[in-house]
């Protein structure tokens, strides 16, 4: 692997959320606007989406900028090389490693400049159609940087020009790295010790878990894992998978138990947390198992993403706790009103939060003011259609309660957006508490009210920069945008 260099300071103990080293790189646009055929006109214009209203001027919006400033958006440059030859090495990507270190791990969200896709949804979804993590491996003395995602097989998907997307995309994907920041004071050690578990569980459920039917993933596949309860459920089938036990291949491809992109990041980052691969938590028996499993070049060899035999897995630390038991979030800055278990590491999306995030970001009213309002109404009326197919109202019968309570809701929601109101504080003190109100929906309704899409860790990373108290036990720092090194040209 021809990657980047290990430096000493690399091999030794660091802090997971350092100071990101300063971009090597600047944009190309002339690259871009022949490759994305856009007429882009400036740096900023490549991370907002331009959304087109009768008798309007377009709305130009910083959907995923994450409220950085100009100066502050970090460029990062990933390659493809499996695009000209499919034995290329994907983990050789030096300057992504330059950000993700050996042994660390962050959260990447794709997304397309343009929408060249066929399903509506993904507007709704701000054009971000897959999430995944980024691994740091070594291997013979380089640093590299590898990928999991579900469905395993995504990095050999083909695209339109025939070739292969890779482990981080084509140039027509743009990426946004980001890492999470973990609660309580944690030293340097015991936050390693964290993330040595988290990526362990992604690697095991990564293997083990099944994705959704084609038809169901985008929107119509209910996020069951909304407790911690559930979550240790799923986590206990995977490890009897990965020892071997047939019944629970079976259950994980049941419809309900099939994890999506932004479930198996869902679930590694809660598993991390909170169930410890050690013999203290897994007792004797099951540990040696386990242990034995991870150990050695053909762990997990069940995964058709070959890139996952680069990564050191070992099970967990003797002192490691889980980190409500390690951590006092009394202090942390933390919602106090969350739908789901106050306990998760970030809280999912609620279909009144699938609406707010769209609708606030695509048209943000904050910046643009009370004249919006109208557009803000023509945009839930455009997308209406999608919002309640991805409800699952078609499947409902007429009777049904819940059926009822989303269409009411989509009425009173658009009364409430569609008026003027004095300045954005009164908009939002008359709009919260319909949200709030919004999200409760019956309780035999929760499961199929719970989303975790790519786009849900963009906008919790953005309310966490923003200094809004945050969705979820973590916080995020920011890395970087990533762009195709075609698209990139070296800083002067």
């Amino acid at each position: 692997m021809a990657g980047q260099s290990i430096s000493p300071d690399q091999a030794a103990p660091q802090d997971f959320n350092r100071q990101p080293p300063p971009s090597r790189y600047e944009i190309d646009l002339e690259k871009v606007r022949q490759v994305w055929q856009c007429r882009a006109d400036s740096f900023l214009d490549l991370f907002c989406t331009r959304t087109t209203f009768d008798g309007a001027e377009p709305v130009i919006a910083p959907t995923h900028t994450l409220g950085l400033r100009e100066q502050d958006i970090r460029l990062i440059a990933f390659d493809n090389p499996g695009a000209e030859d499919p034995g290329a090495d994907e983990s050789d990507q030096p300057d992504i490693a330059r950000f993700i270190a050996p042994g660390e791990f962050a959260v990447v969200i794709r997304y397309r400049y343009r929408n060249n896709s066929r399903d509506p949804l993904d507007e709704i979804k701000l054009r971000c159609f897959h999430s995944q993590v980024a691994i740091g491996v070594e291997k013979n003395g380089k640093a590299g940087v590898i990928s999991l995602g579900n469905p395993q097989g995504f990095f050999r998907k083909i695209n339109r020009r025939r070739t292969r997307s890779g482990l981080f995309g084509a140039p027509a994907n743009v990426l946004i790295f980001l890492k999470p920041v973990f609660p309580g004071r944690l030293e340097a050690g015991e936050i390693r010790r964290y993330v040595d578990n988290i990526t362990a569980w992604t690697a095991i459920a990564n293997t083990f878990s099944v994705f959704p039917y084609r038809k169901l993933f985008n929107g119509k596949d209910p996020l069951v894992t909304i407790d911690l309860e559930k979550i240790t459920t799923l986590g206990d089938r995977s490890l009897e998978a990965l020892l071997g036990e047939k019944d629970a291949f079976a259950w994980l491809r049941r419809p309900e138990n099939r994890v999506y992109c932004g479930e198996l990041i869902h679930l590694g980052l809660n598993l991390g947390l909170y169930h410890p691969l050690s013999r203290a938590h897994l007792g004797e028996e099951k540990y040696a198992a386990v242990k034995s499993r991870l150990a050695g070049p053909g762990a997990l060899s069940e995964n058709p993403n070959h890139y996952i035999r680069q990564m050191k897995l070992t099970p967990a630390a003797e002192e490691l706790k889980p980190i409500d038991r390690a951590c006092d979030f009394s202090g942390e800055h933390i919602s106090r009103e969350p739908y789901f278990d106050v306990r998760l590491a970030v809280q999912p999306f609620t279909l009144a939060d699938m609406l707010e995030v769209f609708v606030q970001m695509t048209v943000p009213r904050e910046e643009m003011g009370e004249k919006v309002a109208p557009l803000q109404v023509q945009l839930l009326e455009k997308i209406k259609p999608e919002f309640f197919e991805a409800a699952g109202n078609a499947d409902m019968p007429p009777d049904d309660p819940n059926r009822a309570q989303i269409e009411l809701f989509y009425q009173k929601l658009v009364s409430v957006v569609g008026r003027e109101y004095g300045d954005y504080q009164e908009f939002i003190a008359r709009v919260e508490p319909f949200i709030r109100a919004a999200r409760k929906f019956p309780e035999q309704f929760k499961a199929l009210n719970a989303f975790m899409p790519p786009h849900c860790f963009l906008a919790r990373a953005r309310e966490y920069l923003q200094g809004k108290p945050r969705q979820g036990i973590l916080g995020w720092q920011y890395l970087g945008h990533g762009l195709h090194r075609k698209l990139l040209k070296p800083r002067e």
